[in-house]
C-alpha cells in the first residue's frame, strides 16, 4: 500500500509538474489588434429637429434650433461650444437624391413638395453609406456603370 501511495503521489507531482512548465513555456496567442465587429447606424428619417432634441437631452444645449412658427425654414446657429463633432463639418449634410439626381435650394425652400420628389430608395441609400459612392435607385454594391463597389466590411477585411 505504501508503495502504491508513493507512486501515486509522485505521478501526480510529475503530471502538475509537465503542466505547470507547458503553460510557461509554450508561446502566448497574441491579442486581437482591433475591432472585431462594426455596428453602423443609420437614422432613417432622422432630421435635424432629432439630433438637435438628443442634444438638449444630453447635454442641455443645441446649436442650432429652428426658429418660428410650425412649418419654420430658417434655422440659428447659436452661440457656445458644439454637441455634435458633425456640427462644426462646413458642410450641412448629404444630399437625399440618387446618382445622377439634383437639388434645387430656390425650389426646395419655396415649394416643400419638391423634396419629395425623387428621393433615393433603400438600396441605394446603403450603398452610398456603405461605400462613399452614390449610386442609381434599384441597385445594391453596384456602380451606375455596373462595376461591383468594395464596402466598408469589405476593405475592412482586406486592410486587415
Amino acid at each position: 500500500m505504501r508503495n502504491f501511495s508513493r507512486a501515486l503521489r509522485v505521478s501526480v507531482a510529475a503530471v502538475a509538474t509537465t503542466a505547470l512548465t507547458t503553460g510557461l513555456i509554450a508561446p502566448a496567442h497574441a491579442a486581437a489588434s482591433g475591432p472585431k465587429n462594426v455596428i453602423y447606424m443609420i437614422g432613417d428619417g432622422m432630421g435635424y429637429g432629432h439630433i438637435a432634441s438628443n442634444n438638449l437631452y444630453e447635454s442641455g444645449q443645441s446649436k442650432y434650433l429652428v426658429e418660428g412658427a410650425f412649418g419654420a425654414d430658417t434655422a440659428k446657429e447659436l452661440e457656445g461650444e458644439s454637441v455634435q463633432a458633425f456640427e462644426d463639418f462646413n458642410r450641412l449634410s448629404m444630399t437625399t437624391f440618387p446618382h445622377g439626381g439634383s437639388y434645387d435650394p430656390a425650389k426646395a425652400w419655396s415649394d416643400h413638395e419638391y423634396i419629395k420628389q425623387g428621393p433615393t430608395d433603400s438600396a441605394a441609400a446603403g450603398t452610398a453609406m456603405a461605400t462613399g459612392s452614390k449610386v442609381d435607385n434599384g441597385t445594391l454594391g453596384v456602380s451606375s456603370y455596373g462595376h461591383e463597389m468594395e464596402n466598408l466590411s469589405e476593405r475592412a477585411i482586406r486592410e486587415g
